[in-house]
């Protein structure tokens, strides 16, 4: 039986998928960096929280891909991957499983942390062509439109924003 990925909410389900982006066996580009930066904006989760994240849901189910010289290359399966994190949310933190997870951080990690800083600075920008106050708005506009759509295929990158 899979387990139940209600731990998770829509947007850390969403999150997670897009951060699976970083153990993928391409190059990571200004395209991907800025691509993550405007896919993870609409979500509204902190990028301390995002951090987090990388680190203790997203990183210990992916990291065998980044030590792979086959790696998956083009994308994980997303409801495999929702599933393990959410059963690695819900088996919770072993010593054995922290340790393991520890040392494949120090020997691995600096492939993903590296673009995650880029990705987070780039969430921490407005938007080309926004002022702090339209960013601001354009951002709470989002928030209600992912509440409401069920997907962010869904989601217009095109949000006119009338100041006065």
């Amino acid at each position: 039986m899979a387990p139940s990925t209600s731990m998770l909410t829509e947007a850390e389900r969403r999150a997670c998928v897009i951060l699976s982006t970083l153990f993928l066996d391409t190059e990571i580009t200004a395209t991907t960096i800025n691509d993550m930066a405007r896919s993870l904006r609409p979500l509204q989760i902190p990028a301390g929280q995002l951090e987090q994240m990388l680190r203790n849901d997203v990183f210990p189910v992916l990291y065998p891909n980044l030590a792979s010289t086959a790696g998956v290359w083009n994308a994980f399966d997303e409801t495999d991957l929702i599933n393990r994190v959410a059963n690695g949310r819900a088996q919770g933190s072993t010593f054995p499983k922290s340790l393991g997870t520890s040392v494949a951080w120090l020997v691995l990690g600096g492939s993903v942390s590296g673009p995650w800083k880029q990705v987070k600075e780039k969430l921490q920008q407005p938007e080309a062509g926004e002022s702090p106050r339209s960013s601001c708005l354009v951002r709470s506009y989002m928030t209600m439109l992912a509440v409401c759509l069920p997907s962010p295929s869904q989601l217009t990158s095109e949000v006119v924003v009338i100041l006065p």
